[in-house]
């Protein structure tokens, strides 16, 4: 399954998280947790990637990027 390039792929990974294709381990030191996207994350996810000086360092995001966009 292709998973998009932006926040869209939140729904993607839940839904693949749910039927168990795919495990996603948790990572953590001191200063970072890597985990896998939750759907408490979008609204943050979508504060920060609408803020320009993010979104023109990604290489495909629309501006301003919405809730929409994320799910």
């Amino acid at each position: 399954m292709e998973l998009q390039s932006t926040c869209g792929a939140l729904t993607e990974y839940s839904k693949m998280q749910q039927v168990g294709l795919m495990m996603f381990p948790e990572l953590k030191t001191n200063r970072l947790t890597l985990r896998q996207f939750q759907q408490d994350d979008l609204e943050p996810i979508c504060e920060y990637i609408s803020n320009f000086e993010v979104s023109k360092m990604l290489t495909v995001v629309p501006h301003p990027y919405t809730k929409a966009d994320g799910e």
